[in-house]
């Protein structure tokens, strides 16, 4: 007597107990393997921008390596495993910068903490499966942005000549606004070496809001000498390195600095 079992979608080597009608008295202790995919889903970056996707963990079979492009080109990756499985999901940066990206992770639909690897361009999860059923988990990617502003607020005219002369004091304002859809900016330092005080750290910042930075500088007589002062203000964040010059990381400002006009007195 022959019974042929089609599993469900999803599921492999279906298991056969004892007492299953379907078995006819015969006993199998093979294990259910369940599907797992994990795919991957952009929001904005370089189109260049290429990453690998992988399962692992003790119990996963059949894995099989995916890949994906900020270019919305994806190949899922896939595996099986037995129900109450714990699994490492991770993707990995082979073109581009993982800490340019808002990363989140859900499994059927169940939003999973994501652990970023500044140092190895890498977000990892762990999730466990369920006791039954496939798995379909998915990585999204959002573009972290970010503009950067300074400006001339306000000066103490100190000789009340209606210009930026010597012993002036100026106050500048630089702004570092996170223009991104999703994703914080982490670990933001806006800085200005020229005023007092030269920079401020904000530990985060969410999405529409700003880190700012307020300093005062004195007009010196080098400033006037050169006929200007040139005021360069930077930041450093996830998508902003320590010396980049792109325009939302760095900024500068020219303000004219005239010599002290001083009224002669006619004694006679």
């Amino acid at each position: 007597n022959t019974v042929t079992v089609t599993p469900p979608t999803g599921v492999i080597d279906p298991v056969c107990d004892v007492g299953n009608a379907l078995c006819n008295g015969a006993t199998d202790t093979d294990t259910v393997l369940y599907g797992i995919t994990l795919g991957k889903r952009w929001s904005g970056g370089a189109a260049g921008d290429t990453i690998a996707l992988t399962i692992g963990g003790a119990g996963i079979v059949n894995a099989a390596t995916g890949s994906s492009n900020a270019a919305g080109t994806t190949t899922p990756a896939t595996a099986n495993a037995p129900g109450g499985t714990s699994m490492t999901l991770t993707e990995a940066f082979s073109v581009g910068d993982v800490a340019g990206y808002a990363i989140t992770l859900s499994c059927n639909g169940t939003a999973v903490p994501v652990i970023v690897d500044a140092g190895t361009h890498t977000a990892t999860a762990t999730f466990t499966t369920p006791a039954t059923g496939a798995v379909a988990c998915e990585y999204v990617n959002a573009v972290l942005n970010q503009a950067l502003t300074k400006a001339l607020t306000s000066y103490v005219d100190g000789d009340s000549s209606g210009t930026v002369s010597l012993g002036d004091v100026l106050t500048y304002t630089v702004t570092m606004t996170n223009t991104s859809a999703a994703g914080d900016l982490n670990n933001v330092v806006v800085s200005d070496s020229k005023t007092t005080p030269s920079a401020i750290p904000c530990a985060s910042v969410a999405p529409g809001a700003t880190c700012v930075l307020t300093g005062t500088y004195t007009v010196t007589v080098a400033d006037v000498a050169a006929g200007n002062i040139s005021n360069t203000a930077t930041v450093t964040s996830p998508i902003c390195t320590v010396g980049s010059t792109d325009p939302a990381c760095s900024t500068t400002i020219d303000t004219p600095a005239a010599h002290r006009v001083i009224d002669a007195v006619d004694d006679a």
